[in-house]
């Protein structure tokens, strides 16, 4: 009988083996919730950060200066299972809230999960589209202390696919609109699709 066991023994390792093995390559699927906190900058005349208005936002139409910035917003907190996260936005605003947006979410390991976003109706949730690759002309998303985020996925995002919506709530905090103001935000829905690395 124990001459078995050895045998049976190698059998379960080899099984493990496969089965760690499965996981690569298999698609994953993960859903959001949480908060982030953080703050927004603004980028164009008026601003007090240095920044420039990047993505041209309104600049040649008969609008309050306030809409003539680049918006740009960084985040910290949870994104349901894809755990602590930093993320980056930056987008046009206007009356009807943030226009042609792009959102940059990254993993503590660094995977990065990029994405574009609309809103419809000022105060509503922003609707987030995740893809491979940014849709626009270039990148304008800011990283930590200035460095420059990729604009398309990273890791095991490189091909990820789905959509989520974010509730963000910017608070002024100085009668100057150009002071950089706190935010905070929360995923109301979405899920992720992407290939695990």
């Amino acid at each position: 009988m124990t001459r078995f066991v050895p045998r049976i023994a190698m059998l379960a390792a080899a099984a493990l083996a496969l089965a760690g093995c499965s996981s690569d390559g298999a698609t994953q699927e993960s859903t959001f919730d949480g908060t982030l906190t953080g703050n927004v900058q603004f980028g164009g005349e008026g601003n007090h950060d240095g920044l420039v208005n990047a993505k041209a936002c309104n600049e040649d139409e008969d609008v309050d200066d306030y809409y003539k910035v680049t918006t740009y917003t960084s985040l910290e907190g949870e994104a349901g299972e894809l755990g602590v996260v930093e993320v980056q936005m930056a987008h046009c605003n206007s009356p009807n809230g943030p226009q042609d947006g792009q959102i940059a979410v990254i993993t503590e390991d660094g995977d990065l999960l990029f994405g574009e976003y609309s809103s419809e109706a000022d105060g509503q949730p922003i609707a987030i589209t995740f893809m491979s690759e940014t849709t626009q002309d270039e990148c304008y998303l800011l990283g930590a202390e200035g460095g420059e985020v990729e604009c398309g996925g990273t890791g095991r995002f490189a091909d990820a696919e789905g959509s989520a919506d974010m509730s963000v709530n910017p608070v002024q905090t100085a009668a100057d609109p150009f002071v950089p103001w706190d935010a905070s935000a929360q995923w109301v829905d979405g899920t992720v699709t992407y290939t695990a690395q």
